[in-house]
């Protein structure tokens, strides 16, 4: 899987406000590298858009139990 290619794409389906698509391509992206933050941020700003907010947090504590973990806290 090309990560840029596929962000790209996820960024082109929000532009066009087709919101879901992009979920789609943002989780295809943490599913081949679940580290990558930008996706997961996006993903998350995604489902607040939706008005899935359980699903927004459940993605940020993820992001932010991963920074600690790497000794980021401070994010």
């Amino acid at each position: 899987m090309d990560v840029q290619k596929t962000l790209a794409q996820a960024e082109q389906f929000l532009k066009r406000g087709k919101v879901e698509e992009a979920i789609k391509k943002f989780s295809e992206v943490l599913e081949s590298d679940p580290q990558n933050e930008v996706a997961a941020n996006k993903l998350a700003l995604a489902y607040i858009d939706l008005g899935e907010t359980e699903k927004a947090i459940q993605l940020y504590c993820n992001i932010a139990k991963r920074a600690s973990e790497r000794g980021k806290n401070q994010k």
